[in-house]
């Protein structure tokens, strides 16, 4: 069974962490979430975007308030 994990073809990245092999894959992890693993990932995309330059200056500021009072 590890081996077939291993040997899994990475097909994507979502926010520059959770690769993934599969469309299924990405809607078991979001369907599956608690609270805490919401705010992590929230987190995650949200620095994913700072960093891809998607936000302007005022928004990246922001960003980083509402990341502090997660």
């Amino acid at each position: 069974m590890e081996n077939q994990e291993k040997n899994k073809e990475i097909i994507g990245e979502l926010f520059d962490t959770i690769q993934f092999s599969n469309e299924d894959e990405i809607n078991t992890l979001f369907d599956n979430l608690n609270n805490e693993q919401v705010k992590y990932i929230t987190t995650l995309a949200l620095a994913s975007a700072h960093r891809r330059g998607c936000l302007n200056l005022l928004e990246s500021e922001m960003v980083s308030r509402l990341i502090r009072m997660l």
